[in-house]
């Protein structure tokens, strides 16, 4: 195997190492609210791990010195591409920010407890999120918070940081609602 070879098998091990880094960050940090933390995640590791050993297999392939550097700089190309659609699509605010912000903002809860909910349970579906389609998976955090008897539920904007209280609770006692 050339040094170039090697080089780039490195980089590509790196890479999709990375990706299935940043999906587990995702999913935990922002609770399916970043489109490549969704429900569609592992389908989109996976993909990207196919094309890049395609990518290999075809650099391991070729003995055309030009073709192969061609071919690295497309796989570099992608993999950049991707870090950077990541980085500029990812929320403002991650779900524990969300904590703060109504703890800072509506200092009558600061006192309150957070209620542990499900995972599926911590976003909300929305139909009228302002930032552009491209960004939003469609869903606001969602926290119930307690003390004693009295629950307070709030949702929040993930991209703008705009907190909205709610009069009653959104998930049903059962779990989720159809």
């Amino acid at each position: 195997m050339s040094k170039l070879k090697k080089i780039v098998f490195i980089s590509i091990l790196l890479f999709v190492l990375l990706c299935i880094f940043l999906v587990i960050y995702t999913n935990k940090s922002y609770v399916g609210t970043h489109v490549i933390g969704s429900v569609h995640a592992e389908v989109m590791v996976c993909s990207v791990a196919l094309l890049v050993f395609v990518g290999w297999v075809q650099l391991m392939r070729n003995q055309d010195r030009k073709e192969q550097k061609l071919l690295v700089l497309f796989l570099y190309v992608f993999m950049l591409g991707l870090s950077i659609v990541f980085m500029l699509t990812r929320p403002n605010y991650r779900y524990a920010d969300g904590l703060t912000k109504i703890k800072e903002e509506f200092p009558t809860v600061s006192s309150f407890d957070v209620e542990d909910l499900d995972r599926k349970e911590r976003t909300v579906p929305v139909s009228n999120a302002e930032e552009e389609t491209a960004k939003v998976n469609g869903r606001f955090y969602y926290y119930v918070l307690s003390q004693s008897d009295e629950e307070v539920y709030f949702m929040m904007d993930p991209y703008a940081g705009d907190i909205v209280e709610l009069h009653e609770q959104y998930w049903g006692d059962s779990g989720l609602e159809s």
